[in-house]
């Protein structure tokens, strides 16, 4: 583990800033991460300029299964489940304290591309179908693509970004930098993505199921669940062959 220490001053006073090489598993890979410590937190959020030193940045945020974009001081959260919700925000200095993934070395005028994109959609509500795919979609149209394709699972998605990068679109790999604010591992950011996803399938099972109540009866639900029990939890084994041609 390589320790870095930097000193810098937040809100006229002294700070002891700490940066620690380490790495986690996520998805079988092994992933390098900076974790940040000492730098200033309010009310879960750490100004951009103390944390990387200047804001004109391109970040994906995560904390408490939800992801963010930030691009130069304006920030993007896409929708769930093609619901109109989220927006974009404008005059951000801050982001919210857990895993970061910054963007290296983009070109001035894909950021400012970027930026320009976001706050087109200023005033309105984001539909997509994850907070995950929005921010992907977004990157795309400037250019930005997740290294190995868009998984439809947020949380398979969101640790293909994290284990696999991105790429321009000529399919050259960019280079990003994993950041850690939190005291939490690498791979636990996964895990909260894939909780959440469970827990919105438990209850999109459940309204399923009022529904074909309320439609078919209990008899329909009764019906799917035997289909079910019958044709994939307990399949016919494939017969053996028996005998010459």
């Amino acid at each position: 583990m390589l320790v870095l220490l930097t000193s810098r001053a937040v809100a006229g006073e002294p700070c002891l800033r700490r940066v620690l090489q380490e790495f986690d598993y996520v998805g079988g890979r092994e992933v390098h991460y900076s974790r940040v410590e000492g730098v200033r937190v309010r009310q879960g959020q750490i100004k951009v300029q103390d944390l990387v030193g200047k804001k004109d940045e391109v970040l994906i945020g995560a904390s408490w299964a939800h992801a963010y974009l930030y691009v130069d001081g304006v920030r993007y959260d896409g929708g769930v489940l093609f619901k109109p919700s989220g927006g974009v925000k404008t005059k951000v200095t801050a982001v919210t304290q857990g895993t970061l993934i910054r963007f290296k070395d983009l070109p001035a005028e894909q950021i400012a591309r970027l930026r320009a994109q976001l706050l087109e959609h200023k005033g309105t509500l984001i539909e997509s179908g994850s907070c995950v795919h929005g921010i992907c979609r977004e990157l795309s149209a400037a250019g930005i693509e997740v290294r190995g394709g868009r998984p439809w699972m947020p949380a398979a998605l969101y640790e293909r970004m994290l284990a696999d990068g991105f790429t321009d679109s000529q399919g050259k790999p960019l280079e990003i930098e994993i950041i850690k604010t939190d005291l939490g591992d690498l791979h636990e950011t996964v895990e909260d993505f894939q909780d959440a996803q469970d827990e919105i399938a438990v209850r999109l099972a459940a309204k399923g199921a009022t529904y074909l109540v309320k439609v078919g009866g209990a008899a329909a639900v009764a019906g799917g669940v035997y289909y079910v029990y019958t044709h994939l939890s307990h399949a016919s084994p494939v017969p053996k062959a028996t005998g010459g041609p």
